[in-house]
């Protein structure tokens, strides 16, 4: 936020929209403290009672109504302009549709949370960008479809999002664009594949997440073939506890140092990678035209095991034949004229369940590949407590400490005490 407003060129005004008398405080000052930070940006209060006309002027972007604490954000150089919603900025999470419904009937249940700056730093943004880089998502195959989750952090980064049929009249810009295949179930067609080389012969960059299941995809997975890749039947499992949670197929998988790794404001902390297949790559290819970089691993302890009808249920257990080592689970191989295949082993990645723990790196990999600056999504501050996640391995050595050797060592304790006691 600092790095993004104390650069600021054009003048940005924060239109605080509040019948007098019904300000929120903490969002007054909190907004304040943003003008503190450079010269071009400024506050000033609008009255809607006063100014009607003026709010009306900016409510589509509210979806046709603008609440009261709203803040229009607007570039008096390009009259580019962004609302940052109150209802947007306080709001709940909840873990069910229960939860959800007892809030309802007035409990105070669900996470509390504060995303102000979130909001706020992504509307200053917004106005001031030149260029807003598309995200394409291919239909016509049985994708998964993103969720409203993924949807609003990928809004929040202003990012635009756009369906493609490539089988349509419209062409994939390359600048500034990826296209993202999510989980097909069907293979594409020699004519789709043909658009996708050409838009990456061009300087283009695709995405594929794909499930473990659909392993017969081959005009799809024979592109991603040129491009150093390959598909590896089955799930990969984990044999080393602490490289996974809670069970050893959903992985917690080795970062490698890249240049995606690199946008990250942490090079420590966890990525979940559920139900994950392997990539194998190919060391064959002409390094001189490409460059490969294995994003995340498994540790040494990792096997393989296929689906078959000997074991349809896909026992986690290693037995004999089972492919074990190290193996790669996201791989991004580019081109030295820019085009650029990322490949990664499970669509779980992005699902609402596992998107809490992954999303900084998807960012990251979308500001690279796009040539976006940097990622501007900031973590909501939570207001309530929250949990921790340990792998199953750390699991079990806390659960032997603190179930086992402190409650045995206060017991020991005490026994030697009552002993010396006893003997005055």
């Amino acid at each position: 936020t600092k790095e993004l407003v104390s650069g600021l060129e054009d003048k940005i005004t924060l239109n605080y929209v509040v019948t007098a008398g019904g300000e929120d405080e903490v969002l007054v000052e909190f907004a304040r403290r943003y003008c503190e930070l450079s010269g071009k940006l400024s506050m000033r209060f609008v009255d809607p009672t006063v100014s009607p006309a003026f709010v009306d002027q900016y409510s589509e972007l509210a979806g046709g109504q603008l609440s009261e604490n709203s803040i229009i954000v607007v570039n008096e150089e390009t009259s580019d302009a962004a609302v940052v919603a109150y209802d947007k900025v306080f709001g709940r999470t909840f873990a069910s549709q229960e939860e959800y419904m007892y809030y309802m009937m007035g409990m105070d249940v669900g996470t509390k949370y504060f995303a102000g700056e979130n909001e706020l730093t992504s509307a200053i943004e917004y106005v001031t960008m030149e260029v807003h880089p598309t995200l394409y998502y291919t239909t016509g195959h049985g994708e998964k479809t993103f969720s409203e989750t993924l949807t609003a952090v990928i809004d929040t980064e202003n990012y635009d999002v756009k369906g493609l049929n490539l089988l349509g009249e419209e062409k994939p810009v390359q600048d500034y664009s990826i296209i993202i295949v999510n989980a097909p179930s069907k293979d594409f067609s020699e004519q789709e594949v043909s658009v996708l080389r050409e838009y990456m012969k061009q300087g283009g960059k695709v995405i594929l997440m794909t499930d473990y299941a659909k392993g017969d995809l081959p005009l799809l997975y024979g592109l991603m073939k040129e491009y150093g890749m390959s598909f590896k039947e089955g799930v990969v499992v984990e044999g080393n506890a602490s490289m996974y949670n809670s069970q050893p197929t959903i992985l917690l998988p080795n970062v490698t140092a890249s240049v995606i790794s690199q946008k990250l404001t942490s090079q420590n902390y966890n990525i979940l990678m559920p139900l994950s297949h392997a990539i194998g790559t190919d060391i064959q290819l002409d390094t001189s035209l490409y460059t490969m970089t294995v994003l995340m691993n498994t540790s040494n302890s990792a096997y393989i095991k296929v689906p078959s009808e000997d074991n349809p249920d896909m026992t986690t257990e290693k037995e004999e034949g089972d492919e074990g080592g190290i193996f790669s689970l996201g791989v991004m191989t580019e081109h030295a004229d820019g085009g650029t295949a990322l490949w990664l082993g499970s669509p779980w990645f992005i699902d609402d369940q596992f998107l809490y723990y992954n999303y900084e790196y998807l960012l990251a990999i979308f500001s690279y590949m796009t040539g976006k600056e940097a990622s501007i999504t900031i973590a909501t501050k939570t207001l309530s407590d929250g949990s921790l996640m340990v792998s199953a391995g750390a699991q079990g050595v806390w659960g032997l400490i603190l179930i086992g050797v402190i409650p045995l060592g206060c017991l020991g304790y005490g026994l030697v005490r009552w002993n010396k006691r006893r003997k005055r």
